[in-house]
C-alpha cells in the first residue's frame, strides 16, 4: 500500500485528539459540563474514534487480496456506514 505512512499518522492524530478530549473531561468532572458541551465533546469524540477506525480499513481490504484502485472504492463505501 503507497499511503500506509499517511494512514497511520492520520490514526495517530485521531487517537491523541481522543486522549486530550478525555483529559479536557476528567478536569472539568467536578464542574459539571453544560448540555451544549457534552454534545461538542461527544461529537469530537466520535469523530476522532471514526476516524481512527476509517484509517484501517484499507489495510483490512490489502489484507484480505484487494489491491489497487479496488481497495480504496471498497474504503470509501464503507465510509458513510461509519
Amino acid at each position: 500500500m503507497d499511503a500506509s505512512d499517511e494512514l497511520l499518522t492520520l490514526a495517530e492524530l485521531s487517537i491523541g485528539l481522543a486522549g486530550f478530549s478525555g483529559v479536557v473531561v476528567a478536569f472539568s468532572r467536578g464542574a459539571g459540563l453544560h448540555e451544549r458541551d457534552r454534545f461538542f465533546f461527544i461529537s469530537l469524540l466520535s469523530v476522532t474514534l471514526s476516524g481512527f477506525f476509517l484509517a484501517f480499513v484499507p489495510f483490512g481490504f490489502h489484507h484480505a487480496g484487494v489491491a489497487g484502485p479496488l481497495s480504496w472504492k471498497g474504503a470509501c463505501l464503507i465510509m458513510p456506514v461509519i
